[in-house]
């Protein structure tokens, strides 16, 4: 999704930019657009470049007080656990639920920094939809996007059949925040030439 935020802006995205001592994000923050503001900064300090960063999860309304978006991953362990267990746990939680108790909507949230100054910030929320009765991973396997293996949309299609113009009609974060993002990055970069920006 960071690629396509940055793709044709004339940046040459860098994927966690290599660094002997990466900064230490804190992610117990209030909300998903403090961790993404925290993230781009402190990369930022690192690297001379523009730094995109993102911090999102799914609200889960049925699971009350024992789902928060913010803690998505935790929620289903700590550490190294293989995305298809991530799945499988949050499917157990949700054992017995029917119908609107597996409504679900996500959350996200991106910021841009450059050399330790926040530049901009917004978080959005969309894709209503549902968590399906078991995980259908991308062919090209989930890697780390492990609860976008059990989101259906409100048609019935799996998250991973949907198309950049679906993710639009279905209000999807990533699509709704690409207008700031995109416009900020357009006044970043310079004309004729090739930046890098890291994310």
């Amino acid at each position: 999704m960071l690629r396509r935020l940055v793709g044709g802006l004339g940046f040459q995205l860098i994927a966690g930019p290599d660094t002997s001592v990466p900064p230490t994000i804190n992610e117990d923050d209030t909300t998903h657009l403090a961790i993404a503001v925290h993230k781009a900064v402190a990369w930022s300090r690192l690297h001379s470049m523009p730094v995109v960063a993102s911090d999102g999860g799914v609200a889960i309304p049925a699971l009350g007080n024992a789902w928060e978006s913010r803690m998505t991953r935790r929620h289903t362990g700590e550490g190294d656990v293989p995305d298809e267990t991530r799945a499988r746990r949050l499917l157990g939680m949700m054992k017995g639920l029917e119908g609107e108790g597996r409504a679900v909507h996500r959350v996200e949230a991106a910021a841009i920094a450059q050399n330790g100054a926040l530049l901009g910030a917004w978080e959005a929320a969309g894709f209503h939809g549902f968590v399906a009765l078991g995980p259908a991973s991308h062919l090209g396997g989930t890697k780390g996007a492990w609860v976008e293996s059990v989101l259906v949309a409100q048609d019935g299609r799996r998250y991973w059949e949907l198309s950049p113009a679906d993710f639009e009609s279905f209000d999807e974060p990533w699509a709704v925040l690409a207008l700031p993002v995109r416009g900020l990055l357009k006044r970043l970069a310079p004309e004729g030439d090739s930046e890098r920006a890291s994310g």
